[in-house]
C-alpha cells in the first residue's frame, strides 16, 4: 500500500493550527536516519532518505533548517518552535513503536460524518478513525494491523516503508452506530 502524501501534509497542517506537532528526528532501531512526526491521535515514522521532498520541505519550513538527529521540537500556528523534554521523546516513539499489530481489519462501507468505522479481529468489534487521518491510509485500509490491547492500527507504505499510525476513536461514536456497524457482514468475493 502507499501512503496519501497531499492528505498526510493536509492532516500535518490541520494538527499544526490546532494543538501542535511533534517533530523529531532519531535513530530508530540504531539503524535509520528518521523523522517521528506526531500529532492528536496519529504518528508517522519515516526514513528520512525515504521520506516525500513535500512533508521535508514542511519540517524545514516550520523549523527553519533541518532537525539534527537526537533533535525534537514541538510547532504549532503562532509559537515557534519549541523544544520536546526528552521523557516525552522516549514516551512518544515507544507508545507508537512497542505495540503488537497482529489483528487485521476491514473497512467497512459506512462511517459517520467524521469518522470512518472498520470491523478488527474477524469479529463484531468496532475501531473508528478520523476521515482526515484515515484518508492518509484509505487506498490501503484493509492492509494495516491493530494492538487490540491499546486500540491503535498501523499501516506500512510499500514505497517509502514508513509506519502511520492512528489511534481508535470509537469511544466517541454514539453506540447506535457501533453497534450498527457491529452488524455488518463484509462481502466475500
Amino acid at each position: 500500500m502507499r501512503f496519501d502524501i497531499k492528505a498526510f501534509l493536509r492532516l500535518m497542517k490541520q494538527s499544526w493550527r490546532g494543538g501542535g506537532v511533534k517533530i523529531q528526528r532519531t535513530e530508530h532501531r540504531g539503524l535509520w536516519d528518521s523523522f517521528f512526526i506526531t500529532g492528536a491521535g496519529w504518528a508517522l515514522l519515516i526514513p528520512k532518505e525515504y521520506c516525500p521532498s513535500e512533508i521535508t520541505g514542511q519540517i524545514v519550513t516550520w523549523l527553519a533548517d533541518m532537525p539534527k538527529i537526537g533533535e525534537s521540537k514541538w510547532v504549532a500556528k503562532g509559537c515557534g518552535p519549541q523544544d520536546i523534554p526528552e521523557g516525552d521523546k522516549v514516551t512518544d516513539l515507544s507508545r507508537y513503536t512497542a505495540g503488537t499489530y497482529e489483528t487485521g481489519m476491514v473497512c467497512l462501507p459506512i462511517c459517520t460524518t467524521t469518522n470512518a468505522l472498520v470491523q478488527y479481529g474477524g469479529s463484531n468489534l468496532v475501531a473508528a478513525f478520523p476521515l482526515d487521518a484515515f484518508a492518509v491510509v484509505q487506498g490501503g485500509a484493509n492492509f494495516g494491523f491493530l494492538d487490540a490491547e491499546t486500540g491503535i492500527a498501523r499501516w506500512q507504505d510499500e514505497d517509502t516503508q514508513g509506519l502511520f499510525w492512528l489511534c481508535d476513536d470509537a469511544d466517541n461514536i454514539p453506540q447506535d452506530v457501533r453497534d450498527a456497524a457491529a452488524r455488518f457482514t463484509p462481502q466475500k468475493h
